[in-house]
């Protein structure tokens, strides 16, 4: 078979302000015209409709790359990757470092700086129509009923060897050869821009993108460096970004060293669990957390405020505005949480009581660093420290599954063990706090 590549590489002035998807879709349609001479006057018709508007139409990518058959030409209406999407990678458990640990995808991720972070997707599809044919491809079907609108998913495993001959791939190679077809970019200030820095860039042969694939090829991953929202992009239209995820992910870098640490904070909720009155939080999401950890963090000082819950778009947080400190009594931090504490089978290992002082200046009055498992007003009371991040346990060295099992962080406030809602001096004793306050779990999060 003979392939032949055509690329239109024409740029848009800065001054066009006609939608680009009005462009696109009438240049593909241009394009299609083009493949048959009977249609030629019409192409020349909508030509000078783009341009009579001020627009120069502009290809960047694949379409329109030919491979010639016995059942005519086919023309590449496009690429489309699904489920694209960033995973941690290579991460092994701090108590256990010969454990992988496969940690749930997220839509943003807290990492130690050196954890490497993956590109990944579950499909790359080349999306072929044959001459003269219009192609939706709106259901994916590999090879349409009458083998005119073909995809090609080169993620399929029965696609290994490398052997793409026949329908639908048409014994094509996967080979995006644009310098800028397809990359990883980041943008520092967690807002999409026009200016990305490139991360690291899949143009080239198979080996360099199908690794996204959960196949034989190696995954294409990187060790992010700085803070950011790290997107899986391509600047031509012609390659297609699907997923829940969206391609992107929010990541925050966290340096080793107590001075490097860095804060999360959450709004809690409140429930009556057992017939006490908690506030709670767990992550959102199931295929998708919001926001996962690196078991190379944990979690040291939490501080309870009491305030609105105020996101920042430019910081990647949920919340960012602190407000008044007050004193919980304990801290739950309880796996598979079904709605009960006191017959929850590790009530009484995760937890945490706050220390008995009423004027911690930083209002840090628990540290998992140093858990208090009982309640008394003795400073020296033994404590035990407890590895944890917001989202789960990471010391998997005994019982494996807990890595995948969400914490739910529950938030108790009795006056008879220390909890105060006002620690005003001007309010002197404990005061109990209001069911309709709104508060926030502020942890402070540190690589080790």
């Amino acid at each position: 078979m003979n392939k032949i590549t055509k690329r239109i590489t024409t740029r848009l002035p800065t001054s066009v302000t006609v939608k680009q998807t009005e462009i696109e879709s009438t240049l593909r349609n241009f394009i299609r015209f083009c493949r048959s001479e009977s249609r030629f006057i019409l192409a020349v018709f909508l030509l000078h409709s783009l341009l009579i508007t001020g627009c120069v139409p502009q290809t960047d990518g694949v379409l329109g790359d030919r491979i010639s058959t016995p059942e005519g030409d086919f023309y590449i209406d496009g690429i489309e990757i699904e489920n694209a999407r960033f995973e941690l990678n290579g991460i092994s458990n701090p108590q256990n470092p010969s454990m992988q640990m496969p940690l749930q995808p997220a839509l943003a991720y807290w990492v130690r700086e050196g954890d490497h972070v993956a590109a990944k997707w579950d499909t790359f599809e080349y999306h072929w129509e044959q001459e003269k044919n219009f192609c939706g491809f709106n259901d994916n079907t590999p090879v349409s009923q009458d083998e005119k609108c073909l995809v090609c998913n080169y993620c399929d495993p029965i696609y290994a060897n490398g052997n793409y001959t026949g329908l639908p791939c048409l014994g094509a190679q996967p080979v995006l050869s644009g310098a800028q077809d397809f990359l990883v970019v980041a943008d520092a200030g967690f807002i999409q821009t026009p200016n990305p820095e490139t991360i690291l860039s899949m143009v080239g042969i198979a080996t360099n993108f199908l690794g996204g694939c959960n196949s034989s090829y190696a995954a294409r991953d990187f060790a992010p460096q700085k803070s950011g929202l790290y997107r899986i992009f391509s600047p031509t239209t012609f390659i297609t970004i699907r997923g829940e995820a969206k391609g992107e992910a929010n990541i925050h870098v966290v340096t080793s060293g107590a001075s490097m640490s860095q804060k999360a904070a959450y709004r809690l909720n409140r429930e009556t669990i057992d017939g006490i009155d908690y506030w709670t939080w767990t992550v959102r999401g199931d295929d998708f957390w919001l926001e996962n950890f690196s078991p190379n963090l944990r979690v040291t000082d939490i501080r309870i405020l009491k305030g609105k819950c105020e996101p920042d778009p430019t910081s990647g947080k949920e919340c960012v505005s602190p407000g008044e400190v007050v004193k919980p009594s304990r801290i739950l931090f309880l796996p598979d949480f079904n709605n009960t504490v006191s017959g929850h089978p590790q009530e009484s290992t995760n937890r945490c009581y706050a220390f008995p002082s009423q004027t911690l200046a930083d209002g840090n009055y628990i540290n998992l660093e140093s858990c208090r498992n009982t309640y008394s007003t003795n400073p020296n009371l033994g404590t035990q420290p407890r590895i944890v991040t917001p989202t789960y346990n990471p010391d998997i060295s005994s019982t494996p599954n807990n890595s995948l099992r969400k914490l739910t962080w529950l938030i108790q406030f009795d006056t008879g063990e220390g909890a105060d809602a006002n620690l005003s001096p001007d309010s002197p004793g404990f005061d109990p706090m209001p069911t309709n306050t709104e508060l926030i779990i502020e942890f402070t999060i540190e690589a080790f």
